[in-house]
């Protein structure tokens, strides 16, 4: 038996009241970690692109240097253009106004990220990826060995393995528990989680 043989309780509101607090467990885990990668990637991404560091900041958001840059070139052309236009005797148009050049500076860095991440697919998918998955680390082998322990069907376990597979399972100390993976018990941290939303 492997950890991903392991069923867990199937979802009833009797057990309900068992998985919740595990299940809020092993999210707030996710959330934490995925918060974590994300900057780190963030991060490391910007470093090794320019043009990225540009464009957002360190935690993936638009820019305000580049947004902020953007309008402030735009006000100096407008003012330029409408003094060229009295200089030459034409008529006085309305200056442009900062919340519209904002308007047109966040228009313009959608449409450059969107050319961006279409020429760099995979720079989308590293900062992208899909934070519901649990991550193959220590941290998060012994916290899913204590929701695998928690929210196993028992029942079930020892149906199909017999009858004192559910003590194996049962006994953090066990053989099942010191060969078992991060990655295996991460798998099953996900399908949990999957299951129990």
């Amino acid at each position: 038996m492997t950890i991903a043989d392991i069923p867990m309780l199937p979802i009833t509101l009797g057990n309900e009241q068992v998985v919740r607090p595990h299940y809020e467990e092993a999210r707030k885990h996710a959330q934490e970690r995925s918060v974590t990668r994300t900057l780190r990637t963030i991060a490391r991404l910007r470093q090794h692109d320019p043009l990225l560091a540009e464009l957002i900041d360190e935690i993936g958001m638009p820019s305000k240097v580049w947004l902020d840059r953007n309008v402030r070139l735009m006000l100096e052309n407008d003012a330029h253009d409408r003094a060229a236009v009295r200089e030459q005797g034409g008529s006085e148009r309305e200056p442009l106004t900062e919340e519209f050049a904002r308007t047109i500076a966040k228009a313009d860095h959608e449409r450059t990220m969107r050319d961006y991440f279409s020429a760099n697919p995979e720079v989308a998918r590293q900062m992208y990826y899909d934070a519901s998955e649990f991550p193959a680390t220590l941290d998060t082998l012994k916290l899913g060995r204590g929701v695998v322990i928690a929210c196993a069907d028992y029942d079930a376990v020892e149906r199909v393995y017999g009858a004192n597979t559910g003590t194996l399972v049962r006994d953090e100390n066990s053989e099942l528990w010191m060969t078992a993976t991060a990655a295996e018990v991460a798998e099953w941290l996900t399908r949990f989680c999957e299951a129990w939303k």
